[in-house]
C-alpha cells in the first residue's frame, strides 16, 4: 500500500504550494512518507525502492554559474551547407611500381 501510494505522488509529481518543492528528492519523499503514515526511511532505501518501482533518477546536466548565452553561439561547430558525391573519375589512385602481382607455386 505505501509503495502504491509513492509510486503515484511521483508519477503526480509534487505541487508546490501543498508540498514546498517544485520537483521529488529522496529526502522530500522521505519526509512525506513520515508526514503521511508515520514511517521513517532512509533516503537511500526511498532510491531503492523507487528504483524497484521502474522509476530512474534523472538530473540536469550542471552549468557554470558565470556562463554567458551569447558567448556560447560564438562556439558551436557549423557543418558545411551540403556536402557533393565526388564525380567519377575524379579520384585518381596512385599506382606503385613495387609489388607487382602475385606468383602462385
Amino acid at each position: 500500500m505505501h509503495r502504491q501510494a509513492l509510486a503515484k505522488i511521483v508519477e503526480s509529481g509534487p505541487i508546490p504550494a501543498v508540498h514546498g518543492v517544485v520537483r521529488w528528492r529522496r529526502k522530500d519523499l522521505a519526509q512525506w512518507l513520515f508526514q503521511e503514515y508515520q514511517i521513517s526511511v532512509d533516503e537511500t532505501t526511498i532510491g531503492r525502492e523507487l528504483k524497484a518501482l521502474g522509476f530512474a533518477k534523472l538530473s540536469a546536466r550542471p552549468r557554470h554559474y558565470a556562463q554567458n548565452e551569447g558567448d556560447l553561439e560564438s562556439f558551436k561547430k557549423t557543418s558545411p551547407p551540403h556536402w557533393q558525391q565526388s564525380k567519377a573519375g575524379s579520384r585518381r589512385t596512385s599506382r606503385s611500381s613495387s609489388g607487382g602481382p602475385t606468383k602462385l607455386g
